[in-house]
């Protein structure tokens, strides 16, 4: 997702794009592991990417698991490096089925290292594969219980999953720990939103973004609930309250237009810590 200004993200009309893993909230995920590969991990790394995504499919020998494993003869930690290495590139290049393979296997070389079951869950999130993220989060909470990011994160699978009391309680959690992770506010308004509760979700919205922004984004939510005459009294307040947002001008043209169906319109979406 990238950068704004903290006050201006809640606008969250455009696709989010779901990147669990990269940058600040699961804290050290998107981050190089403390130890530095060493120079023959580098080099296993490097050999092993290339074999990953030589092929025209993108990375069959990534997918076959065992060809991508490091030499036999470097000490475990350092082929656990390895395997980090060519996962991360796996995953930056879009193929996450490959990614979880080698993060696994990094994983067993060294079940020391530290956040892999929260780069899994988010994998697995994205892959669709629900009960294994479940199992990945839940690994997760047991060891970091009190991380606000991480609380954010799993709601952030609840709602995606449709289940928005349970995101709601994870993220009433969330902003209890820090009530300025702006992006929980935000995942709270949409939780809030999805169950009809209108003026708790613009009261969360508020938290983080304007009063027209958080109209606006309440608006685009009742919209795809198809409450089209509720929809459009907010949004209209959303340009009343800022006559410059224009978001929410494009939003009521649509309306106006009379189109039957708002799959052309983009939704507010989860905001993620890590993005």
């Amino acid at each position: 997702m990238s950068k704004v200004c903290p006050r201006r993200y809640g606008i969250i009309w455009a696709s989010v794009i779901l990147t669990m893993a990269g940058a600040s909230g699961c804290s050290t995920l998107g981050r190089r592991d403390p130890d530095k590969t060493s120079p023959a991990s580098e080099k296993i790394a490097q050999v092993s990417i290339r074999k990953a995504t030589s092929d025209s499919s993108g990375a069959i020998a990534a997918r076959e698991g065992a060809k991508l494993e490091p030499s036999k003869a470097l000490p475990k930690k350092e082929a656990a490096q390895a395997c980090l290495a060519v996962a991360r590139s796996l995953e930056a290049e879009g193929h996450y089925t490959q990614a979880v393979a080698q993060f696994e296997l990094a994983r067993a070389y060294d079940s020391g290292l530290s956040n892999l079951s929260r780069r899994l869950a988010v994998l697995h999130s994205r892959l669709g594969n629900t009960d294994k993220a479940k199992i990945e989060f839940e690994s997760c909470l047991k060891t970091s219980p009190n991380d606000a990011d991480l609380l954010n994160d799993v709601a952030y699978f609840y709602l995606r999953q449709g289940d928005a009391p349970k995101a709601e309680s994870y993220l009433r959690q969330a902003v209890l720990l820090d009530s300025k992770l702006d992006k929980a506010w935000v995942n709270l308004g949409l939780a809030l939103a999805e169950q009809g509760r209108r003026e708790e979700s613009l009261e969360a919205f508020g938290k983080s973004v304007s009063p027209a922004v958080a109209h606006a984004n309440l608006g685009v939510v009742l919209l795809r609930k198809g409450l089209r005459d509720e929809a459009e009294a907010t949004i209209r307040q959303a340009i009343a309250l800022d006559p410059s947002l224009q978001q929410a001008r494009l939003a009521l043209r649509y309306l106006e237009q009379g189109s039957s169906s708002a799959s052309a319109l983009e939704t507010p979406r989860p905001a993620l810590a890590t993005e």
